[in-house]
């Protein structure tokens, strides 16, 4: 089965059970639904929990969700930290030129017919979306995703051929 990330439980909230997440979706209200299947993934030990969502209330910096039979904050604690996945089957069709970011992720970055990097994350912030780059030094640096700065994509032979200006490129 395959999953992607949609949102991480960073904390509790209150003692009924409902935990605060940020969201890593550009979609909360569809994702984030009540009885929506979710599957919590605890890094650490590598398990997963299939979780039916009970209640939603999306705010502007965070989303606070309670599951099916988790109405105590304990039951909800062993949760904290845990991604929040669903089914990649889904997910809905983006249109033409927008991506999933885990379809970037892993994608060898070029420039000058030459492998500069590899995109290992992708941050988002209020202007655009952010490539992390991992160059051959192991060095990292951030890059707009912007098409103005990107000659191609190809998430299906995973490169990405930048188009920079001068400064771009550490």
């Amino acid at each position: 089965m395959d999953l992607v990330t949609i949102g991480k439980i960073i904390n509790t909230f209150g003692i009924k059970g409902e935990v605060k997440v940020y969201s890593s979706t550009d979609f909360p209200t569809l994702r984030f639904k009540k009885g929506n299947k979710v599957y919590l993934f605890n890094e650490e030990n590598k398990t997963y929990e299939k979780r039916i969502i009970n209640k939603v209330r999306i705010e502007p910096d965070f989303i606070y969700i309670s599951f099916d039979q988790l109405d105590d904050i304990n039951k909800v604690l062993k949760y904290k930290n845990c991604l929040i996945q669903i089914e990649k089957e889904k997910q809905h069709a983006l249109e033409e030129g927008s991506y999933y970011h885990y379809e970037l992720i892993g994608c060898k970055v070029t420039y000058n017919n030459e492998v500069i990097g590899e995109v290992v994350g992708v941050t988002t912030n209020n202007a655009q979306d952010l490539l992390k780059i991992k160059k051959e030094d192991n060095s990292t640096f951030l890059y707009p995703f912007l098409f103005i700065f990107i000659n191609k994509i190809d998430v299906e032979a995973k490169i990405i051929d930048l188009n920079p200006i001068e400064g771009l490129i550490p």
